[in-house]
């Protein structure tokens, strides 16, 4: 699975630049996040992704390239991290999203992120009350700001005009007797 991304992501060629961007292991996250339950932070450069995981039970990231017709899924155990090379010019319309389960067992979902969006910019993602969020580092890393997904509300609610509300357009109904039969 693994070696079919690395495989499609060496065929497009070398790097663009001369030397190798391979981002540092030691990433400390932010003081901002600190309450938060922190399960993964990812890393991409110009020629490589770096992922480790912080969680206590496995997480996975969901690798897409329409271009490239390329769809990876890449399991990291606890405290493991993955190194790929990975080159920017490689796969352009790249997305990444990542997934990983609650204590329960329920699906936590990142959305989609599209990878000029990480780039140079460490990212991690923590569970919070609306599920996995992710945050990347902006300003030169003196602040943190969410980073857009790309899938759609599952559901919308839509609230219903009330026969007591004023700005409503709409007649009430009336209640007829009905006939006999």
């Amino acid at each position: 699975m693994l070696s079919a991304l690395l495989t499609t992501l060496a065929l497009a060629g070398p790097a663009t630049h001369a030397s190798a961007e391979v981002p540092p292991l030691d990433t400390p996250v932010p003081g901002a996040l600190g309450g938060l339950d922190v399960r993964l932070s990812v890393e991409l450069t110009s020629t490589h992704m770096l992922a480790r995981s912080r969680a206590t039970a496995p997480v996975w990231i969901v690798f897409e390239a329409e271009s490239l017709g390329l769809q990876e899924i890449v399991r990291i155990d606890p405290g493991a991290h993955v190194l790929v090379h990975a080159p920017a010019h490689a796969a352009p319309d790249m997305t990444l999203e990542v997934v990983a389960f609650t204590d329960v067992g329920r699906l936590l979902r990142s959305g989609e992120t599209l990878r000029s969006e990480l780039q140079d910019r460490p990212t991690f993602y923590a569970v919070t009350d609306g599920g996995l969020r992710g945050w990347a580092r902006s300003h030169g890393g003196r602040s943190l700001s969410r980073v857009g997904t790309r899938h759609a509300a599952a559901h919308v609610p839509v609230p219903l005009p009330s026969e007591g509300n004023r700005r409503s357009k709409r007649r009430p109904i009336e209640r007829k007797k009905l006939p006999p039969v």
